[in-house]
């Protein structure tokens, strides 16, 4: 005659677990008095002061890793806009000295503009100033439009960039 076993069978993980936490809980709630509430385990109430700052710490030191570098990729994007807007002024007035035999006096003349802070690109203009510079006295004529870096740029140690009417680009160190 086979006889039935009693408690939970081999593998049978889940039965045994939900047995030892019914025990627990019955023990629990044995030794609580009348009236009183069941409160949760230490580790089931949240985090420790000592574990927030230690998140706290580690959050503190991506961020004064992560911070630096982003600087400077935001400083790298507003000098790759203003060398954009050099480079295409360039481009013109090689054009308007085609067309007209003289290179432009200023950008509201080289773009085509009333007013010259709309010849600037609003990507530039915050952070770079860029006067035209034409001498016109002696052949051959020329050019020199120059960046000048303001606002962020210019308190981040940027330099001035500018281009001439043969291309030179200066500091090389920027193009």
């Amino acid at each position: 005659m086979v006889v039935p076993r009693s408690g939970p069978k081999l593998g049978d993980g889940a039965a045994a677990n939900s047995d030892k936490h019914a025990a627990t809980e019955g023990k629990r709630s044995a030794n609580l008095k009348k009236g009183q509430i069941m409160t949760p385990n230490r580790r089931d109430r949240g985090f420790t002061l000592i574990e927030l700052m230690m998140v706290v710490g580690i959050i503190a030191v991506l961020a004064g890793i992560a911070f630096p570098s982003y600087r400077n990729y935001v400083l790298k994007g507003h000098r790759a806009s203003a060398q954009a807007f050099l480079m295409d002024a360039a481009q013109r007035q090689q054009q308007y000295f085609l067309d007209n035999r003289s290179y432009a006096p200023s950008l509201d003349v080289l773009f085509g503009t009333a007013n010259p802070a709309l010849a600037v690109p609003s990507e530039v203009s915050p952070y770079y100033g860029t006067p035209v510079v034409v001498t016109a006295a002696g052949p051959p004529p020329t050019f020199l439009i120059t960046a000048t870096p303001q606002g962020t740029q210019a308190t981040n140690n940027e330099l001035a960039m500018s281009i001439n009417q043969a291309g030179v680009k200066t500091p090389s160190t920027y193009w």
